[in-house]
């Protein structure tokens, strides 16, 4: 390997000789750099052709490494782009393929799932808005102490207690809501018991393990107009509404007591892969190469509905004669990257979703993205992720689960695969291997530090989406692979207590989600 900021050169080598010694090292002509700004282009509903490279003659393989997008809207409208930034398709043919290996839009390659929407909680739906905290609502619920009556809960945050705990929400919502309190205020996974209010320290959460209720929450359900703010049980946590100035519990454990974040990640922010960096337009993607062993080609569209022609400026580069290497891994000759993409799969309360699905072949699972629409207060987020391989050999279980599941148990929680804890309870964040892009609860109701979604009618279910690259721990696999993410967790009781992550059972659970993921997966031959 040539050092370029070596200092102890020995003149008189000539630069051939140095070339020389690059070609022996790799076993590859000179590395030389490919690419094209593309200004102005105006993208239509007919696929068009941005950019095509062939190989120059001796080069063994290309890599296209990096794209960025932004766009200027319709020739009749220029502003038009602040409504549809980044919903513009592109498409990869490697290779004179006839079906593209590689289709996306800008936002969802730089790990937002969701489209443009209305400004909410100090930030924007395109991303642009401040980061000054507002306040939330005046009335908040919170889980109170062990034993502790509601007036001493909401006491203890300078708070009244409100006797009307269920605050017109619906039975399901107030479950919902409760469990994640429950969660985030004590580490405890609570089961939703659906038996109507029959006490008067409810609805509350039992955690004393002697008890035959322990680890439910119960009461939830026929609760009266308004229920005894003094009530108390030893061994259970209250579920408690309280009014006035101060705060939850839950906004006392936040990184700024009181704040709302924007429901999108606030621009500019970026990392070494992927990021967005203008409040208008403007995402780019890295990779550690697309790779390609004759030609590549590159098309752009709009999706159904955009007007057209919307005008679309882009830059792709890569270089030839470079080897792919994922974990300074060069990968074998012929491997092709894939992007595997579900887009508003409909997936059932406790359902598994296959983000990654291969029944034979070898390889490595770089990153992907995933946006999921559902339980208003993100209770889906109890899913745990793993990775099944060797699925050639093992097969799948009815239904399409690989037969060797739980396999690889990636995290305990949703969240905990990209880093955080208790439902992101710090707020959204953009960092180098992992980050969550767009947050917002459901039912009109913010969770602090989560804005409430907002709209015409009011969205009854949350919105998340988040990025996860692998490029430090990557996800190898042969003889096929499932990288599976479930709608939510339910524990089982085991010899040590509860716990989850190693059943299939579809009772209970979040209630169904809308999924859309996007996978980068290295790909070749057993």
């Amino acid at each position: 390997m040539i050092l370029w900021g070596q200092k102890h050169w020995i003149w008189p080598v000539a630069l051939s000789t140095l070339t020389l010694v690059a070609t022996d090292v790799t076993g590859m002509p000179p590395p030389q750099t490919f690419g094209k700004g593309i200004p102005n282009f105006p993208f239509s509903s007919e696929e068009q052709v941005l950019f095509e490279h062939t190989l120059s003659p001796g080069s063994e393989i290309g890599a296209i490494t990096h794209m960025w997008s932004t766009a200027c809207g319709t020739n009749a409208n220029p502003d038009e782009f602040t409504n549809n930034s980044g919903v513009v398709i592109y498409k990869i043919y490697v290779d004179g393929e006839t079906e593209p290996s590689i289709e996306l839009t800008p936002r969802m390659a730089t790990g937002i799932g969701f489209p443009p929407g209305p400004a909410t909680g100090g930030g924007s739906g395109g991303g642009g808005g401040g980061t000054t905290p507002v306040e939330t609502q005046d009335d908040e619920y919170i889980v109170g102490g062990r034993g502790a009556t509601c007036s001493e809960a909401c006491s203890s945050l300078h708070m009244q207690c409100d006797a009307n705990v269920s605050g017109g929400l619906s039975a399901e919502y107030l479950g919902d809501f409760m469990a994640h309190l429950v969660r985030m205020d004590t580490g405890a996974t609570c089961e939703l018991d659906p038996e109507g209010w029959w006490a008067p320290d409810q609805p509350s959460y039992v955690w004393a393990a002697n008890n035959s209720n322990y680890g439910k929450c119960l009461g939830y359900t026929s609760i009266p107009p308004t229920v005894d703010c003094d009530g108390s049980h030893p061994l259970v946590n209250r579920l408690c509404r309280c009014r006035g100035s101060g705060g939850s519990t839950v906004r006392s454990k936040a990184a700024v007591p009181g704040r709302v974040d924007p429901v999108d990640a606030t621009v500019p922010w970026g990392t070494e892969w992927l990021g967005r960096t203008s409040d208008m337009d403007g995402y780019y993607w890295n990779l550690p190469g697309i790779p390609f062993y004759r030609d590549v080609k590159i098309t752009g569209m709009v999706p159904p509905g955009l007007k057209s022609p919307f005008t679309v400026y882009s830059i792709v580069r890569g270089h030839e004669n470079v080897p792919v290497t994922v974990a300074g891994r060069a990968l074998p000759n012929g491997t092709l990257l894939k992007l595997h993409s579900l887009t508003n799969l409909a997936v059932p309360s406790l359902g598994f979703i296959p983000v990654v699905n291969k029944s034979t072949g070898s390889g490595v699972i770089f990153g992907h993205v995933i946006a999921i629409q559902g339980n208003p207060a993100f209770t889906y987020l109890e899913g745990c992720w793993h990775l099944i391989t060797n699925i050639s050999n093992t097969g799948y279980l009815p239904g399409g689960l690989g037969a060797g599941f739980p396999g690889i148990t990636l995290s305990t929680g949703m969240e905990d695969y990209y880093d955080s804890s208790f439902y992101f309870h710090a707020g959204i964040f953009q960092l180098p291997v992992s980050g969550v892009t767009h947050m917002c609860a459901g039912g009109g109701r913010a969770i602090p530090p989560h804005p409430a979604c907002t709209g015409t009618p009011t969205p009854t279910q949350s919105e998340w989406s988040a990025y996860r690259i692998h490029a430090k721990d990557p996800l190898w696999f042969t003889g096929g692979t499932q990288l599976i993410a479930r709608n939510g967790d339910v524990a089982e009781k085991t010899p040590y207590g509860s716990a989850k992550c190693g059943n299939t059972v579809m009772s209970g659970g979040p209630g169904p989600s809308v999924v859309s993921t996007l996978a980068w997966v290295y790909e070749w031959d057993d």
